[in-house]
């Protein structure tokens, strides 16, 4: 929690995560990297990992709280989701393939990591809706060219199961935002219809942020959209010139919080993350008139 606050992070996640059935290979960097699911037909369904367990999970939340309790720093609830964890789980060609050879299995693995989570979020939401700052949800829907699948598809396959897992947290009353990478053109007003109320990371690759807040102003707030490349590559100048640029456009009217366009991974600079934290700080403050 000291790292959060001297690095300038305003929340921090607990992760609740269950993504069965990924097979990973290690680089010779050592780091660990996703290549393909094992589950290939129903006979695979038995190799599915066992849930973590949940008291585990709820006990890890508590010592965030209590240690989080008078910082200022938020806690918030993570969830891994559905969507992407049953694709993960079959692998990306195999699962687009399953769509239309076998949807009734793409729904039965859905379906059994959904029932986990809901337990999860409600289990979270029943004891620390008081003291969570908000839920988020991970479910990468999207790529650079727009919604994975296509969209009435996805309607039908994905709302009404998110809407299940949801559920909880609308009732606790708490504020749910979600991570999706990719285009979001297709994909906001669909989030509309779950009641979510912010979205990261905001790829500048694929979208432009300015138009999105223009076009959803008051519906939904943006996360990140600082380019990992300029905080990887740039100088401290260019990082607090591309800032000031995000807060002057963005912050009026709120709906905006800064960060990075993706993870703070390895190659990042510290001195350039913090110089995007500093400048933040700078050009992020409202002055009020009057």
């Amino acid at each position: 929690m000291e790292f959060a606050k001297r690095v300038g992070k305003d929340a921090v996640c607990v992760n609740f995560s269950y993504r069965p059935c990924n097979v990973f290979r290690e680089a010779d960097d050592g780091t660990r990297h996703y290549i393909d699911g094992r589950i290939k037909s129903s006979n695979d369904l038995k190799k599915m990992e066992e849930p973590p367990d949940l008291k585990v999970q709820l006990d890890r939340l508590e010592r965030y709280l209590e240690v989080a309790e008078g910082t200022g720093v938020g806690v918030v609830a993570n969830f891994t989701s559905i969507f992407d964890s049953t694709l993960l789980s079959i692998g990306f060609q195999d699962f687009m393939y399953m769509l239309y050879d076998n949807m009734k299995l793409v729904e039965h693995i859905m379906d059994i990591i959904l029932e986990v989570q809901v337990r999860a979020m409600e289990a979270v939401c029943e004891k620390y809706k008081d003291d969570i700052a908000w839920v988020l949800y991970n479910d990468d829907i999207a790529t650079g060219s727009g919604l994975m699948i296509n969209r009435d598809m996805f309607k039908g396959l994905v709302i009404s199961r998110m809407k299940k897992l949801l559920a909880p947290a609308k009732k606790a009353g708490k504020i749910v935002t979600t991570h999706t990478d990719g285009d979001l053109k297709e994909v906001i007003s669909l989030l509309l219809l779950l009641g979510v109320r912010g979205i990261h990371p905001v790829e500048p690759t694929y979208n432009d942020i300015y138009a999105l807040k223009k076009k959803w102003y008051g519906k939904i707030a943006f996360f990140g959209n600082i380019d990992v490349v300029l905080l990887t590559t740039g100088t401290k100048e260019e990082i607090k010139v591309e800032v000031k640029k995000h807060l002057d456009g963005l912050k009026e009217g709120g709906g905006y919080i800064i960060g990075s366009s993706t993870s703070i991974f390895k190659g990042i600079p510290p001195k350039n993350y913090l110089a995007m934290v500093n400048a933040a700080i700078e050009h992020g403050k409202y002055i009020k008139e009057g």
